[in-house]
């Protein structure tokens, strides 16, 4: 039984990431995840790859205005608070969502991934509200400049068992931890340093370091309405002034909830992902 890996990418890692250690435990692939099964996988178990995005398409960007708390799909306008028929909070905020579906591989081995609003922010190096407005007013120019960045930059993700492996006995791979290769400005150390991790070797992390958070981290993957529809905002939409990727919006409400990623292993990228971003083969 194939067992398909979830997970997906960003650029910056959490605060608490470059402190981390990690024990390295020799070479392994997105293969080896693959075969991986629930009888002999540890919910504290993590596994590091190093990947590129293989030829990102701007039709694969899906944006769209939705609830800053779980992202399902809104009829109202940007900046407006409104109760929220699918998580019943009444101080949701309309704003711009995003999801993105592309190919990534370490070189022999091709995934299928899933960035939802957060990631896609990090990973395109832009705010939602401006991936928005580039995606409906078809700004492909700006997309090129993306595409070289992701085709020529890679990026280090950490994968570890969805919370089903000790629930329900079903082995998903999700997003731990990531973190683009690249070089700070200010220090002059590239991120990938910082970690203090071999990019090309996969390690698992101590068990007794895993946090209850990193658990729960893909509970919430099924939050996003990643499904397009053809009755779209238009591309002057008045939007908030978002000036960072937590989406903060001008008249203080409460931020935006994190996105999530997820990621599954497929021989060809899906036009939408799934809510869930990921599923079992069996």
């Amino acid at each position: 039984m194939g067992i398909p890996s979830s997970r997906g990418v960003s650029k910056y890692p959490d605060k608490s990431f470059g402190s981390q250690k990690v024990r390295r435990q020799g070479d392994k692939n997105p293969r080896y995840i693959e075969t991986k099964k629930a009888q002999n996988t540890l919910q504290e178990e993590r596994h590091w790859l190093k990947v590129t995005i293989l030829e990102p398409e701007f039709d694969k960007i899906n944006a769209y205005l939705g609830c800053s708390n779980c992202g399902k799909r809104a009829e109202v306008p940007a900046g407006h608070v409104f109760n929220c028929k699918m998580c019943s909070k009444k101080d949701s905020i309309c704003s711009p969502r995003v999801t993105f579906n592309c190919d990534v591989s370490d070189g022999s081995e091709s995934l299928a991934k899933t960035t939802f609003t957060e990631d896609s922010e990090n990973l395109f190096r832009m705010t939602a509200a401006d991936i928005f407005r580039m995606k409906h007013s078809e700004d492909r120019s700006a997309f090129e400049k993306v595409q070289q960045f992701f085709q020529t930059t890679p990026i280090l993700i950490q994968v570890g068992p969805k919370a089903t492996l000790s629930r329900n006995n079903i082995l998903q791979w999700v997003l731990k931890k990531l973190v683009i290769s690249s070089t700070d400005p200010k220090t002059g150390v590239k991120d990938l340093e910082k970690i203090n991790v071999t990019p090309e070797k996969i390690g698992v992390q101590d068990p007794e370091k895993t946090s209850e958070k990193d658990v729960k981290h893909s509970e919430v993957d099924s939050i996003e309405d990643p499904k397009q529809t053809s009755s779209q905002p238009a591309a002057n939409s008045e939007l908030p002034a978002y000036t960072t990727t937590q989406q903060i919006p001008p008249t203080g409400e409460k931020p935006t909830k994190r996105g999530t990623t997820a990621m599954c292993v497929k021989k060809q990228v899906p036009d939408t992902a799934s809510e869930d971003g990921a599923r079992t083969v069996n």
